[in-house]
């Protein structure tokens, strides 16, 4: 649990600035944000985001989670807050036409549509995945055969470009360390109808690709042994593709693995290089068109493809390149993702990435005019269905429930079960992590000598809720649709000034990617049920992550 003079400097760092309009009324800016999404007036808090479409006007109320049209004044009038006396409004406000009887109007009308909670914001509580800790039921295996990898992405996490994980090493797991994490993961919550996987990582695996047959053949053993189905069992791997070879591929083949290759189209030779300096993109692409010309139908139905898009922003480039390119189009998924490159929050970048995400956002309101069979044969519609964060805003939007919750969420932003019994991260040196992209001692939840420490869970589960009770999430317009998860944003018990007030910088601008989401995702929401009709999102009742594998 967070002491309480880290809880105070997380409240005076992160806390949103306050304007006052009145002696009873102050306006809300959050952190690193130049718009008004919440007053306070009369010891309430409402929290608001307003967004255009077309000329017309909209706001999403926090409480609600409701989204209204609104016109020109009362979009004025919520930069100042409803309950200003309207005579104070009329000469805040630039609408010269507006009279005082239409002010007074369109105050009682917002009245009527907002439900103010408490002043202090959202509550986060206890979430009641706490009880699922003491059984711990694993989905997710995901195995570090190795530490050490053959090329060196500038953006990786274990290449230096990030703090708080760990680095390339040489260091291998072996198979007699993991049979009993192995063994317990395949006997336990032995449900067919639950699909889970276990998961090949690195480094990069395939430099122990011994130890993934290991592991593979023990848990063939292991159900003959006990006689039960593990049909159930995925087995993926993510692989930057250098070193894929047919034998290899024959056994992957046999067994019916779901392998990720990582490449990066037009910017891949500018950040995925080899240890001396040259990129990788020829040998990944010759690997890539080998597998798709000798097993065409194992590739079509088993291989995707993850990219990283990184600076410079170029969707066309991107689109073209993975619409024309052979292996690109036969794979079965592809899988987008957007970063700063070494985490550089003072990178110019982000008004770039934004700018891509625009386009990006673009593409996939356009692909809604589609029939099913159009989607069938579109390339705009296969490359629209890779963008992992465009998924994660929209399926929150989409799926937010319409329930008004003015004082306590039971939730924790994010965090939807304990951590690491989503993904069970091992290391290779047999360290059990919550995280798989931060394999960090803070991140560390057990050893496999020692087994999985209750304690450690609980700890990062009171830490990360003492964040969201003390920094800005308990007044944000997002906080009900946000996905944030410790993962992305944690501090430990150990961290000291320096190190919270370092976090937090990194933080504003991670929340404010995660809020630019939101309201594009409220935005294209909208516009789509207007364009196409409400009828246009029934697929989402099918999911829209089906392309996608466990993550």
């Amino acid at each position: 649990m967070l002491d309480n003079n880290q809880i105070l400097q997380i409240k005076e760092i992160d806390s949103p600035i306050f304007t006052k309009q009145s002696d009873a009324i102050f306006t809300i800016k959050l952190r690193g944000e130049n718009e008004v999404t919440g007053f306070i007036s009369n010891d309430k808090l409402h929290l608001f985001k307003r967004f255009i479409i077309n000329e017309k006007i909209f706001v999403y109320i926090t409480s609600t989670n409701m989204i209204h049209e609104i016109n020109n004044l009362e979009y004025q009038i919520l930069e100042y807050g409803f309950d200003i006396e309207p005579y104070t409004l009329k000469e805040k406000i630039d609408i010269k036409e507006s009279s005082l009887a239409d002010i007074v109007t369109s105050c009682k009308r917002l009245k009527g549509l907002f439900s103010p909670i408490d002043r202090e914001g959202y509550i986060f509580t206890q979430p009641n995945f706490r009880r699922n800790i003491e059984k711990f039921e694993m989905k997710v295996l995901l195995i570090n055969t190795t530490e050490e990898c053959n090329i060196r992405c500038t953006y990786c996490y274990f290449g230096g470009a990030y703090k708080d994980t760990r680095v390339h090493r040489k260091l291998k797991a072996n198979i007699e360390d993991l049979k009993p994490i192995v063994k317990k993961f395949i006997l336990s919550n032995n449900n067919i109808e639950k699909q889970r996987a276990v998961y090949f990582f690195g480094g990069e695996p395939l430099l122990n690709f011994k130890l993934i047959k290991d592991i593979v053949n023990y848990i063939d053993e292991i159900s003959i042994k006990y006689k039960i189905n593990i049909d159930n069992i995925l087995y993926q791997i993510a692989t930057n593709g250098t070193l894929i070879n047919s034998r290899m591929m024959d056994f992957c083949q046999y067994k019916g693995f779901y392998i990720n290759v990582s490449i990066d189209g037009p910017n891949h030779d500018k950040y995925r290089l080899d240890k001396y300096g040259n990129g990788t993109l020829d040998i990944v692409s010759k690997k890539l068109k080998w597998v798709s010309e000798t097993y065409p139908e194992y590739y079509s139905t088993h291989f995707g493809i993850v990219c990283v898009i990184t600076p410079p922003y170029n969707i066309p480039l991107l689109y073209d390149f993975f619409t024309k390119w052979g292996p690109a189009t036969q794979a079965l998924h592809l899988d987008f993702d957007m970063i700063l490159p070494g985490n550089d929050i003072g990178s110019n970048y982000y008004e770039q990435l934004c700018e891509a995400k625009d386009d990006l956002w673009k593409i996939f309101m356009k692909t809604h005019a589609y029939s099913e069979e159009e989607k069938k044969s579109s390339s705009l519609y296969f490359f629209s269905t890779g963008f992992n964060f465009l998924h994660r805003a929209f399926s929150a939007v989409t799926w937010r429930p319409i329930k008004t919750i003015q004082s306590t969420l039971n939730k924790l932003i994010g965090m939807d079960e304990a951590p690491g019994m989503h993904i069970t991260t091992i290391g290779a040196d047999g360290t059990i992590y919550s995280s798989y992209e931060h394999q960090h001692e803070d991140y560390k939840i057990g050893h496999l000598r020692y087994g999985i420490s209750k304690e450690r869970i609980n700890n990062i589960i009171d830490n990360f809720q003492g964040y969201c009770n003390s920094g800005s999430c308990s007044k944000c317009w997002a906080s009900r649709l946000c996905k944030i998860d410790y993962p992305e944003f944690y501090i430990s018990n150990n961290d000291d000034k320096e190190k919270i007030k370092e976090k937090l910088e990194v933080q504003k601008l991670t929340c404010k990617n995660e809020r630019y989401d939101i309201y594009s995702a409220l935005k294209t929401n909208r516009e789509i049920e207007l364009r196409f009709g409400k009828k246009a999102l029934d697929y989402m009742d099918k999911s829209l992550e089906e392309h996608q594998m466990f993550f």
